[in-house]
């Protein structure tokens, strides 16, 4: 979870809606669900929370799901 990144992203214009290949969002990468690799670090609860929150505060909504359903 980096906030400076997204919020660097978002005023580069990123689509927070737009998914990688296997149809995850941003919202659930934020979460750390299915995007974690050996070595990888989520980040702490609280960077996870300000990422969620500042996705929401963008417009995403909460409902998300990928192709794993």
């Amino acid at each position: 979870a980096d906030l400076p990144l997204m919020q660097k992203l978002q005023e580069m214009g990123a689509d927070p809606l737009r998914t990688n290949v296997d149809g995850t969002k941003a919202i659930i990468a934020c979460a750390g669900v299915g995007v974690l690799a050996v070595g990888d670090y989520p980040g702490t609860v609280e960077e996870v929370e300000a990422c969620i929150r500042h996705l929401i505060q963008w417009g995403v909504p909460l409902n998300a799901v990928d192709n794993n359903g």
